[in-house]
């Protein structure tokens, strides 16, 4: 759905918009521990997104600005990460869908909203399916600066698909986005904290792996993304993450490596998934 602005609207000073027209070693794929919603959800069903003061409609060309970095989004999409007018990490364009037995259920961006709940402020995405059966299907996305947080702390909210039994998850995708070329460089990949450990991919290869840890640095030439996922403190309704899902891919004839927080790669009986309403965040920096 296309939101046109009818008038100017003023907006935070941390926003600027230009409106458009219109395990210690990499676990392999077939082991049983793939941190899936049924397993790490904890049967938390009545999770609802926090509530936030919404300010204005962002579904134009926005920035997001932060200490460190700023996220440049578009329609509701993360496109790329800059830091002092200077590009740091292009082409990102992140996505949810699932890839069943049955077919592929692809998202969209439906809105985007700024916030600013102080000493919080960011912005808030909206995904549905592209052919909705019921309207609780929905991902809602926070992309958080301020408080205690130094980089950009996103918290998803997702109402996963209710699945026929029979159907087999290949793919689920939650904020799977592309990260970096293998075209010639090699990827490093560490996994800090607990696992110490690093997986080099190198130019050409396909892979699908499941690295354990909580803590991550990704490195590609000259070029460093941080993501990392928070403990689980008790009583939390946050889902706990204890590893990041990987893949290279072929993409406008480039192989590249992407990041799926929160999902996974390896095929899955329809009920790890199916109907769960689930909570969880992570932290991304350069």
């Amino acid at each position: 759905m296309n939101i046109k602005i009818q008038e100017k609207i003023k907006l935070p000073r941390f926003f600027s918009r230009r409106v458009t027209k219109t395990k210690p070693e990499a676990a392999d794929l077939s082991g049983p521990k793939q941190n899936r919603p049924a397993e790490r959800a904890n049967g938390k069903y009545g999770i609802k997104a926090a509530n936030r003061t919404l300010t204005a409609n962002m579904t134009g060309q926005v920035t997001l600005t932060g200490n460190y970095a700023d996220l440049h989004f578009q329609k509701g999409s993360l496109k790329k990460i800059s830091s002092s007018a200077s590009d740091l990490i292009t082409g990102l364009n992140s996505r949810t869908r699932f890839v069943t037995s049955k077919g592929i259920i692809s998202y969209r961006n439906e809105s985007a909203f700024s916030f600013e709940d102080y000493p919080e402020y960011g912005l808030r995405t909206l995904q549905i399916p592209q052919q909705r059966r019921k309207r609780d299907f929905r991902v809602i996305t926070d992309f958080i600066f301020g408080g205690a947080h130094e980089d950009c702390m996103i918290s998803v909210t997702i109402d996963y698909p209710v699945f026929d039994e029979k159907i087999t998850v290949y793919e689920s995708a939650v904020f799977e986005t592309p990260l970096f070329s293998l075209t010639e460089a090699k990827i490093e990949i560490t996994a800090d904290e607990n696992h110490k450990e690093t997986v080099v991919i190198l130019p050409g290869e396909s892979k699908k792996l499941f690295i354990p840890g909580r803590v991550f640095k990704i490195r590609s030439e000259y070029k460093t993304f941080r993501i990392a996922f928070p403990h689980q403190m008790k009583n939390s309704q946050i889902s706990g993450i204890d590893g990041l899902s990987v893949k290279t891919a072929q993409l406008k004839g480039e192989n590249i490596l992407f990041i799926n927080p929160g999902g996974s790669y390896s095929p899955a009986p329809a009920g790890k998934y199916s109907g769960i309403r689930e909570q969880f965040c992570f932290t991304i920096g350069v």
